[in-house]
């Protein structure tokens, strides 16, 4: 396996400890200023998830962010069958903004 492909690799595995719809659900709040506690904190009162849950989530979503592959992940989401359309148009109106 080439160094592009274990790259993708794990962007596709922190996208799934995200979740690809919380990803795009919450890209404003996963690229805004507050520390990892106060986003976990935010994000678990708009969510049904537990604190170490929304910890983690905060701290992959920041992690393919500081990575620069923001636009990468969109595209996976947006291309991907498994996702609901909402969420595909979602991550595909996100990525044009972008452009």
């Amino acid at each position: 396996m080439n160094f592009q492909n274990d790259s993708n690799a794990s962007l596709i595995r922190k996208l799934h400890s995200v979740g690809y719809a919380c990803f795009v659900r919450h890209l404003p709040l996963f690229e805004g200023d507050s520390d990892i506690a106060g986003a976990a904190a935010d994000l678990q009162e708009k969510e049904d998830f537990t604190s170490k849950a929304c910890r983690s989530r905060v701290s992959h979503a920041r992690s393919i962010l500081a990575a620069g592959q923001r636009n990468k992940a969109l595209t996976i989401i947006a291309d991907s069958e498994k996702v609901p359309l909402a969420v595909r148009e979602a991550a595909r109106t996100a990525l044009e903004k972008s452009l």
